[in-house]
């Protein structure tokens, strides 16, 4: 393999080579591109539960609430509670 025959089998090599690296690079862009939208839905349900969880804790503390206006209401009217009394 001496002269034309050797370089175009070089030039065939190169040229396997740089399919073989586009390939790779639109492969590895795919893949990119598929995990930020995996990663963009994951963060929309993940702000999601946040808010509902949001409502749930505002929603607890008012309940809390009334129940500790309950307490202050049955202790107001003397119950045994209120006068150390077992």
């Amino acid at each position: 393999m001496d002269g034309p025959e050797q370089s175009g089998f070089v030039a065939w090599v190169i040229a396997a080579i740089l399919a073989s690296a586009g390939v790779l690079t639109s492969a590895i862009a795919y893949l990119f591109k598929s995990t930020e939208f995996q990663n963009a839905k994951a963060i929309e349900r993940l702000e999601k539960a946040n808010e509902k969880c949001e409502a749930d804790r505002i929603e607890l503390h008012r309940q809390l609430g009334l129940i500790f206006q309950k307490i202050g209401d049955i202790d107001s009217k003397g119950t045994k509670f209120s006068r150390g009394q077992e």
